[in-house]
């Protein structure tokens, strides 16, 4: 029973930050700030197998361009 209320602590304490984090990074996208923020969650939605694998690196794939990185005030 303590091992179990030990681990759910544990969850909530790194799911929080995660969902702050990427919250942020959606802001970003939306007022196309924070590039390094919304690149740094993308790889870590790469670990979430296999939906967030593709989002990811489709993610990579759309903020590598040189017409997306120009709107991010990045040529």
């Amino acid at each position: 029973s303590v091992i179990l209320i030990v681990f759910g602590v544990i969850m909530v304490g790194v799911t929080i930050p995660l969902l702050v984090l990427h919250f942020l990074a959606a802001q970003g996208l939306k007022r196309r700030t924070r590039y390094m923020l919304v690149m740094v969650m993308a790889g870590l939605t790469c670990l979430s197998v296999p939906l967030g694998t593709g989002l990811g690196i489709w993610t990579f794939i759309v903020l590598g361009r040189p017409s997306v990185k120009a709107l991010f005030g990045r040529a």
